[in-house]
């Protein structure tokens, strides 16, 4: 989506939109197509390859695998991370009607010529099979259990809620600050163990909310740390939290940070919807907690039995099944779907 670490929106801000979703078709990356396919073509001449896997967005690297599925009728594997056509932010985009036809026929052009489709979540599945193209299947993200090796699932000393990656304003819980704030007000030593952890870039509305409730002082602030980094941060986190893009395709939202949040063995607060794929992940493994957007008071009462459990160092969760999603057992799936498409 899309993020403003200032409150400053003109006009040159409602340009660039514009021109992204108008000039730059499928996306800002168009100009790679063709060095791309005249490289892979002297490539392929000499070469022989079994399959080829696209993966976006951006999506101009399926424009590109496109151009080479025809001329070398070579097995393809499309791969969207994210949706085209239906992604959250597509109507932020400024699409003239013109564009938006060329967007839906380069993505049905896709869907069509690949020898199959997967994306990372069932919702978004759905969403493309509505199209009834072709059958679109699921591989989600995942995460590395080594780099969790160390996990422990030991309390920390601070009741340390913990962000990572881009926080925009799609994102922003906005029923966690007033919980804080009371909880600060009405629990003799809450703040004096809080603090709110945000690890990437942050959207200025989230900072006016913190702001706005009075939470700047448990606010920590890192504009960015290398993954190695993140994870002790991580591992030190009371709660990990996940907000849900509050958006039209809400449902098949699931930040890959999820699967990060799991391999910590650190309880998961998620504020969404419990409907969504996210949810569902969350649930099937016991990793945590949902709310939906409205649930204040529910919330609330959880935070207050959470930050009991902390203090008694009793705060932890027993994951469950959380190893279908190894980047391992994932990779196993992508493996036997290339063994399918070359046969």
């Amino acid at each position: 989506g899309f993020l403003n670490e200032s409150d400053k929106n003109g006009w040159k801000n409602e340009l660039i939109l514009w021109i992204r979703g108008n000039v730059f078709v499928p996306d800002a990356k168009m100009f790679w197509i063709k060095p791309a396919v005249k490289y892979l073509t002297e490539y392929l001449k000499e070469n022989h390859v079994d399959a080829i896997v696209s993966s976006g967005p951006p999506h101009t690297t399926h424009m590109i695998a496109k151009k080479i599925k025809r001329k070398f009728k070579t097995p393809w594997l499309a791969d969207f991370r994210d949706p085209w056509t239906f992604v959250d932010y597509y109507d932020q985009l400024k699409i003239s009607k013109w564009a938006d036809r060329k967007h839906h026929r380069l993505e049905r052009e896709v869907l069509q010529e690949a020898d199959k489709t997967v994306t990372v979540t069932w919702s978004w599945a759905d969403d493309f099979n509505k199209k009834k193209i072709k059958e679109v299947g699921v591989i989600t993200n995942g995460f590395d259990p080594a780099d969790f090796e160390n996990a422990t699932g030991d309390v920390p000393e601070k009741f340390g809620i913990t962000h990572i990656g881009s926080m925009n304003k799609d994102r922003n819980p906005e029923i966690l600050w007033p919980v804080l704030k009371e909880l600060c007000d009405e629990v003799a030593d809450f703040s004096d163990f809080l603090e709110i952890r945000l690890i990437g870039p942050v959207d200025y509305q989230i900072f006016k909310s913190i702001e706005d409730h009075g939470l700047n002082i448990f606010l920590r602030h890192t504009a960015y740390k290398a993954h190695k980094d993140v994870i002790g941060d991580l591992l030190d986190s009371a709660l990990q939290l996940l907000p849900i893009n509050n958006t039209a395709n809400l449902l098949g939202v699931v930040p890959g940070k999820l699967f990060e949040y799991i391999g910590s063995k650190r309880p998961i607060l998620c504020v969404g919807t419990k409907k969504g794929d996210a949810a569902r992940i969350i649930t099937e493994t016991k990793a945590g907690k949902v709310f939906d957007y409205d649930e204040k008071e529910l919330l609330k009462n959880y935070l207050l039995n959470a930050f009991g459990k902390f203090k008694s160092k009793e705060l932890k969760v027993e994951s469950e099944d959380f190893l279908r999603f190894s980047r391992k057992e994932l990779a196993e799936k992508v493996a036997s779907t290339l063994d399918e498409i070359s046969r």
